[in-house]
């Protein structure tokens, strides 16, 4: 579950399968309710939404990532990618590119609180 409790500054992106949420003895809406009340941003996702079987909570902290995509604005213009955070989690949630634009699948990484990648200068 520290993937989604551990969402803010350090790591502004997060998801988990909904199957392991359930077997972790807890509620996927419940788990998003209470994040939002932390003032988190949530989106429970079906499978078809995802690639993922089972679907998936995914969880951000929109100033955290905001400061993340505002410091690699050009990663993102140079790969037609949105600045804003809630556009830019769609986006994640939609395409998992994790491979081919390195210096994009660097900066997706680093939202989902990976070390620094040495593609990235501003992060």
């Amino acid at each position: 579950m520290d993937d989604l409790y551990l969402v803010g500054a350090a790591k502004p992106l997060g998801y988990l399968p909904l199957d392991t949420i359930l077997s972790a003895g807890y509620t996927p809406a419940r788990v998003a309710a209470e994040l939002e009340v932390c003032g988190l941003g949530t989106r429970l996702c079906a499978a078809e939404e995802c690639r993922i079987a089972s679907g998936a909570l995914y969880v951000w902290d929109r100033d955290a990532l905001g400061k993340l995509l505002n410091a690699n604005r050009n990663v993102l213009d140079d790969a037609g990618w949105p600045c804003e955070a809630d556009e830019f989690v769609q986006r994640v949630i939609g395409e998992h590119i994790f491979n081919g634009n390195s210096k994009l699948s660097s900066l997706i990484a680093r939202a989902f609180g990976e070390p620094k990648q040495q593609t990235l200068d501003t992060i």
